[in-house]
């Protein structure tokens, strides 16, 4: 219920309590250059949420969890900006968009540094597969995969669920490994 919500230069460490879930969950808030750990996810994004210049690592991975950077089950005016998520093996994605609860719309996720995850990104909508009247205005650009935790980013790949017209991609790149700076295709 909180409106305004501003988290800036601070540590969220979850203190390895697997009952717990997220860092942050909810609506209306804004975290600049807080550094996010031992959680189960690192937030849940409602809509009106920013978040940049964040680290996001060392999330608490256990047999039955389903880890996630950042998660949204349905949001609108989201930015998703400049920040650095590294997730361990056993982590789901580092930035998961999924209609399953609400629809996904105007979402800007740029200039982040992000590793990790069975894929790195899931971006919302797959054709043939999610409802394209639930996705709207998704921006994934400028963003830089590594290859620290799998060799293509995500241990199967560094994107998936990216289909136009509800998502639009340009200019992510590879940060390191044989292909770094080229173009993520």
């Amino acid at each position: 219920g909180a409106t305004n919500l501003q988290i800036i230069d601070t540590e969220l460490d979850g203190k390895r309590n697997a009952r717990g879930d997220a860092a942050v969950a909810g609506r209306n808030y804004t975290l600049t250059r807080v550094n996010i750990h031992s959680t189960v996810d690192g937030l849940k994004l409602g809509s009106n949420v920013t978040v940049q210049d964040s680290y996001i690592h060392d999330l608490l991975v256990t047999a039955d969890s389903h880890n996630d950077g950042m998660q949204s089950l349905g949001a609108d005016n989201v930015v998703i900006k400049n920040n650095t998520v590294i997730l361990a093996d056993g982590a789901t994605s580092t930035i998961l968009l999924s209609t399953g609860s609400g629809p996904q719309r105007n979402f800007l996720i740029e200039g982040n540094l992000l590793g990790g995850g069975a894929y790195t990104v899931y971006g919302g909508y797959q054709s043939g597969v999610d409802v394209l009247s639930r996705v709207d205005g998704i921006t994934i650009r400028n963003n830089r995969i590594t290859t620290q935790v799998f060799a293509k980013g995500g241990a199967y790949g560094p994107f998936t669920s990216v289909d136009s017209p509800a998502v639009t991609m340009s200019g992510n790149v590879w940060h390191d490994g044989p292909n770094a700076g080229r173009a993520i295709g």
